[in-house]
């Protein structure tokens, strides 16, 4: 691996004042603090957010010029990256079933989204892992709560 392999981003579309958002912060900051040697940023459009948990945060159009993995957490994001050139890997975490509230979109729509080559998922269940299993792709991880404890084994 490189050490652009080993940056990572997260790319949150909305930063809010709430327990999970402050959570996902906390374990992002324990990312950083245990990965001293490489970049970790947020990568955001609307921030309320009041403390960041010592964690940068760039405007969402700076994602594009960003080297390394990129951790996605809704379905815009997966999105939107889709196309950025400089993405090592892109960690999808499925929290829900996106396609089950859109049920418009095309198959091929979703197909192109989880069949990338550079997307792995992180189910938050064994329900939604499997879900995601018979339609796409066997998760790579279940992690009920996002936290480093839990993902470090993809960090490596």
């Amino acid at each position: 691996m490189s050490t652009t392999d080993q940056d990572y981003g997260f790319m949150m579309l909305k930063l809010e004042d709430n327990p999970v958002i402050d959570k996902i912060l906390y374990n992002i900051e324990a990312i950083s603090k245990n990965k001293p040697y490489n970049q970790v940023c947020i990568f955001n459009s609307s921030n309320d957010k009041i403390n960041s948990h010592n964690v940068p945060i760039f405007h969402l159009n700076q994602s594009k010029f960003f080297f390394g993995n990129l951790f996605l957490f809704d379905i815009q994001s997966a999105i939107i990256s889709k196309s950025y050139p400089n993405i090592y890997k892109r960690y999808f975490y499925a929290a829900t079933v996106p396609w089950e509230k859109n049920l418009v979109a095309d198959h091929r729509e979703w197909s192109d989204i989880f069949n990338a080559e550079n997307i792995e998922i992180i189910a938050q269940n064994q329900y939604i892992a499997d879900i995601y299993e018979i339609c796409w792709k066997k998760p790579i991880l279940i992690a009920e709560d996002f936290t480093y404890e839990k993902i470090k084994s993809i960090l490596e």
